[in-house]
């Protein structure tokens, strides 16, 4: 089974498919294609809404130093029972979401150092969200380039695996305020992110991780925002399903809770993915 870091991204850390523990990879190219749908269980109006998204991942190796080169982008759609929502009537409810251009080397760490038992690997990445959404061109967004890395691990012949993310974001923007909600338009983002993984055999995994974000508006002002999840995943060959519950919020107080059942948002999200 390959080491998949499913790292829920837009302002949040990127997903990285097919961080594996196993063999060099020496494909020249790969795609991923998949089908999500999530829907806020804390809220329990009749009939339900959910998001939809069908999404295409095209990876190659086309640079010097096997430096991958990956694109990313979706097409999301809401659907309220089994209609098709949209609010804007001269909308088919279709949209487009923005496009991540991404390139990464992942650096296989020494095993045999005794200080650092397991197998370990580093990722650095850089990247940059092209605002092909309606949504992101309204608000004016122009471009979002961003650096982040990953360190991941895994322990006891690959049965618990460990991982560390964390990215840096700059927002640019074409206004100062958000023409939709005016709000000042964000500037900087940062997310840091862990993740557990154990495998249970038969395809079986689990999994639990949390997040904390930070983000700065054009006008000074930051906020602090942290989450959490809790997954369930099956893969088969180039199949993989994960079902995944997140919750989090705004800390108050200054108290962070790792573990924070939200009563405002439940969210439990269905993936299903095919890998080339």
């Amino acid at each position: 089974m390959k080491y998949v870091l499913t790292l829920t991204f837009i302002f949040s850390l990127l997903s990285i498919h097919t961080l594996s523990f196993a063999s060099e990879n020496t494909k020249s190219w790969g795609a991923t294609t998949g089908y999500m749908i999530t829907s806020d269980y804390a809220d329990e109006r009749s009939p339900r809404l959910y998001e939809n998204s069908v999404f295409l991942s095209l990876s190659g190796k086309f640079l010097p130093y096997q430096i991958n080169t990956s694109l990313k982008n979706s097409i999301n759609f809401n659907t309220l029972g089994n209609s098709i929502y949209e609010e804007n009537p001269n909308s088919n409810g279709f949209h487009f979401a923005d496009t991540i251009l991404a390139f990464n080397k992942t650096f296989k760490l020494s095993k045999n150092n005794s200080q650092f038992p397991g197998i370990h690997q580093l990722t650095p990445i850089v990247f940059n969200i092209f605002p092909t959404s309606d949504s992101s061109r309204y608000a004016g967004y122009k471009s979002s380039p961003g650096a982040q890395a990953v360190f991941s691990s895994a322990f006891f012949d690959g049965h618990y695996k460990l991982s560390n993310g964390m990215n840096l974001i700059k927002v640019i923007n074409s206004y100062t305020h958000n023409p939709a909600s005016h709000r000042p338009s964000p500037s900087l983002m940062s997310v840091y992110e862990q993740n557990h993984i154990v495998t249970l055999g038969l395809g079986f995994s689990v999994g639990a991780g949390f997040s904390f974000k930070y983000s700065k508006d054009v006008s000074g002002n930051s906020n602090t925002t942290f989450g959490n999840s809790a997954s369930l995943e099956f893969s088969y060959d180039q199949f993989n399903a994960s079902l995944i519950y997140s919750g989090g919020d705004h800390t108050t107080n200054d108290k962070v809770e790792l573990w924070y059942v939200d009563n405002t948002r439940k969210l439990l999200t269905f993936v299903l993915t095919y890998t080339f």
